[in-house]
């Protein structure tokens, strides 16, 4: 839950220029995986458990590829901080 609203606040409140290029994927992977769970939920308590299940080993893979570029991110403006330093 807290990395979708952390992929929303960061599409409604990143500027597109800051953005890295598999930003995209990942809130695509993120937005079918709360669709999933809602799936599940409305199916009954036993998929949701099923579900929780797949999501204990998917989750640590989501998180490695967020904070990936979430550091991508970083790294660039800092760059671009450094640049108008010198200007």
């Amino acid at each position: 839950m807290v990395q979708a609203l952390s992929c929303l606040f960061n599409r409604l409140f990143l500027n597109d220029h800051l953005r890295h290029g598999s930003r995209l994927g990942c809130e695509i992977a993120v937005v079918l995986l709360v669709l999933f769970f809602i799936y599940l939920f409305i199916q009954g308590s036993s998929t949701v458990a099923a579900g929780l299940i797949a999501l204990f080993f998917i989750a640590p893979f989501l998180a490695i590829w967020y904070g990936a570029i979430s550091y991508k991110e970083t790294r660039y403006v800092r760059s671009l901080v450094d640049r108008k330093q010198y200007v």
